[in-house]
């Protein structure tokens, strides 16, 4: 804020000046204000209209494509193998979810044993 040095009495075309200063001052203050609220509300209630209705129409939108396909056409399988793999201890996997005996129950060890060299 500005301050003027204090004018006689008298002197209204100074007190004038002074209050049309402060008239303007108070007037684009409340304007900026103003502005600034309507903007944080707008943007407040567009946000929350999104929220609702961006979920909802990529639902729609989503259950009408072949995703697979898309996918499939523009994805680098390969790649995201690769990456997932590489974030994966397959050793403990095997270890804690495979059931060893199951698959030892089923193989056929005579035949594992004719595929062993003997020495005679």
């Amino acid at each position: 804020m500005v301050s003027r040095p204090h004018a006689s009495e008298g002197d209204v075309r100074a007190l004038a000046q002074d209050l049309f200063a402060s008239t303007v001052g108070l007037v684009v203050y409340g304007s900026q204000t103003m502005w600034a609220l309507t903007e944080v509300t707008a943007r407040t209630i567009v946000g929350s209209a999104l929220d609702r209705i961006v979920p909802t129409l990529t639902d729609a939108i989503v259950s009408r494509m072949d995703v697979t396909g898309l996918v499939l056409r523009n994805a680098d399988l390969h790649a995201i193998v690769t990456a997932a793999l590489d974030e994966l201890d397959l050793t403990t996997i095997v270890l804690e979810r495979v059931d060893i005996d199951r698959i030892v129950e089923r193989a056929d060890v005579d035949a594992v044993i004719d595929r062993v060299p003997m020495l005679q």
